[in-house]
């Protein structure tokens, strides 16, 4: 009787040990679940930012694009004048 109750007292231990090691398993798993919860939201917000940063290099590529043309167009002015009339001088009657 003595010997059944050895046993009896070491599968409690062992059954013990496990339910501990099992809910230790399982606060483990649940910290790891939130981290990838918080990890796959700041990737989404990472992925927003991307979207408007391309968005605001495109709309600042075509201001450069845009620029550089006024500058060509006004070198291309400098480069070969063009004598114009002014309105104030077109408009005055002749003498």
């Amino acid at each position: 009787m003595l010997g059944r109750a050895r046993h009896n007292v070491a599968t409690i231990i062992a059954v013990a040990t496990f339910v501990v090691i099992a809910l230790s398993g399982v606060v483990v798993i649940s910290g790891l679940t939130a981290r990838v919860e918080k990890l796959e939201a700041d990737l989404g917000k990472a992925h927003t930012m991307i979207a408007e940063l391309m968005v605001s290099q495109s709309r600042l590529s075509a201001s450069i694009d845009m620029a550089d043309r006024s500058i060509k167009s006004l070198r291309s002015d400098l480069d070969h004048p063009q004598p114009r009339l002014l309105g104030s001088i077109a408009l005055q009657p002749p003498r």
